[in-house]
């Protein structure tokens, strides 16, 4: 594929139906000119490998082997958040019974998913706890580590798309 400096001459196509490249130094896509996300922070970790875009006015929490995006202070509870979960080990999805988590109290769906390329699954549930709100739980393996992507079920549609659309693993 011919090149442009460092990057691939490679075009992403956006909703507008307009093109974007990539660019230096990272060869990523240019934000398109309608991506709702691309005045949105960045979040990089370069010890876990990966990044993703959240709304400007969300607060970043890292907790050892989690990281945590909500609108609020981290000692209060949020209307909205999104956690990345780092694991030691991978899941093994061969006989993974995500109903044995000690968080779950009912699962009401799995679904396949690819997040940055990686198979993984989406489960709905509703966990042990205090307060009863319906959760997502994505888990998906990477490097041999196995990952964990929750949200809570008031995150909107729109914004749950926007950001699983923004993480990324980096190589």
């Amino acid at each position: 594929m011919p090149k442009s400096g460092g990057c691939t001459l490679e075009a992403r196509i956006c909703p507008d139906g307009s093109a974007v490249g990539r660019s230096d130094p990272n060869c990523e896509f240019a934000p398109c000119p309608t991506d709702e996300a691309s005045d949105w922070k960045i979040y990089k970790n370069e010890e876990y490998g990966f990044e993703m875009r959240y709304p400007k006015w969300w607060n970043v929490y890292e907790l050892n082997e989690r990281i945590l995006f909500k609108d609020a202070p981290l000692e209060d509870i949020p209307d909205e958040w999104f956690s990345v979960n780092i694991k030691n080990n991978e899941y093994d999805f061969s006989n993974y019974d995500f109903s044995k988590e000690k968080m779950v109290d009912k699962i009401t769906g799995k679904e396949e998913i690819n997040i940055s390329d990686i198979k993984g699954f989406r489960y709905t549930f509703y966990p042990k706890s205090e307060i009863y709100i319906l959760t997502k739980y994505i888990i998906l393996n990477y490097k041999g580590q196995g990952w964990a992507l929750s949200y809570g079920y008031d995150l909107s549609q729109e914004l749950e798309n926007q950001m699983l659309s923004t993480f990324r693993f980096l190589k």
